[in-house]
C-alpha cells in the first residue's frame, strides 16, 4: 500500500550529494513530492528532508542505499503524523504604519 513518507538524511556539504539522493528516487520511478535542503546546527552538514509516496519495502531500500553512500551521515524515514511540523510567516511592512500607530496610543 503507497502512503506518503518522509525520509531525513544528515549530509556532508559536498558537490553531487543531492544528485546520487534523488537518482535513488528516480531509478525506481518515484515521483519526489517535496525536497527541502537547508544547514544543520553542526558546520559543513546539511538536512535534506524529502517527501514521496511509496510504500514500505521501497522506503526502507531507499534509506539503507543512502545510508550506504560516503557522504550521508545518518539517513530515516517517517511518517507524517511522526513528525512535528512548524509554519512560520515573515511580513513586510512600510515603516510608517508604525509611526501612526504609535500617534494614536
Amino acid at each position: 500500500m503507497k502512503r506518503k513518507y518522509i525520509v531525513v538524511a544528515f549530509i556532508d556539504n559536498q558537490i553531487s550529494v543531492l544528485n546520487r539522493i534523488t537518482s535513488a528516487y528516480l531509478k525506481r520511478h518515484i515521483n519526489i513530492d517535496s525536497l527541502n535542503v537547508s544547514e544543520s546546527h553542526i558546520k559543513g552538514v546539511s538536512t535534506i528532508v524529502i517527501s514521496a509516496r511509496t510504500n514500505v519495502e521501497t522506503v526502507e531500500r531507499i534509506v539503507s542505499e543512502l545510508y550506504n553512500m560516503i557522504d550521508v551521515r545518518s539517513a530515516d524515514y517517517y511518517l507524517p503524523e511522526d513528525l512535528i511540523y512548524k509554519k512560520m510567516a515573515l511580513y513586510k511592512i512600510d515603516a510608517s504604519i508604525t509611526k501612526q500607530i504609535k500617534s494614536v496610543s
